[in-house]
């Protein structure tokens, strides 16, 4: 299973923390990332580690975020994010580097996924109520996931 993320430039062209860690190590990075959803319950965490800090500095200490080891990479998950996607990072592709807001595509290989068993429902699929996953649409605006409905598949209408 593989999975993007999109990490754009800073303002002034540089890269952000996430790209720079994220990126192969061939490019000096760390060659992998872990991907935690995020629920309603630790949002506003969340929300607090997009602040920029000084590179080296860290979200974990600095906003009190608790952190517990991954399986198979050595970034650490959040404590509380309901589900973790840990990646060893296959390819980074830079769109405008150097440019402000320039777009990034980093394209990593789930190796291995942590689930927290409250959201697993009696059929051993992820709940999505349980799940309780916020979104982030673009700058400060992000949706919830609780208003949802079934569509048929196919042409049974």
């Amino acid at each position: 299973m593989l999975l993007a993320f999109c990490p754009a430039n800073k303002p002034d062209g540089t890269e952000k923390d996430t790209l720079r860690n994220a990126k192969l190590r061939a490019e000096g990075g760390r060659g992998e990332f872990v991907v935690n959803l995020v629920s309603d319950a630790v949002g506003a965490k969340m929300a607090l580690s997009a602040e920029p800090l000084e590179y080296g500095r860290s979200e974990w200490s600095e906003f009190g975020i608790a952190q517990a080891p991954s399986e198979r990479v050595k970034p650490a998950r959040v404590v509380g994010s309901p589900m973790a996607l840990e990646c060893i990072t296959r390819q980074v592709i830079h769109f405008a580097p150097g440019q402000p807001a320039g777009g990034n595509m980093v394209i990593g290989e789930v190796v291995s996924v942590w689930v927290d068993d409250g959201v697993i429902d009696e059929r051993l699929h992820l709940d999505p109520a349980k799940l309780d996953a916020i979104g982030r649409m673009g700058g400060r605006t992000y949706a919830r996931t609780r208003e949802r409905f079934d569509m048929t598949m196919g042409r049974g209408g």
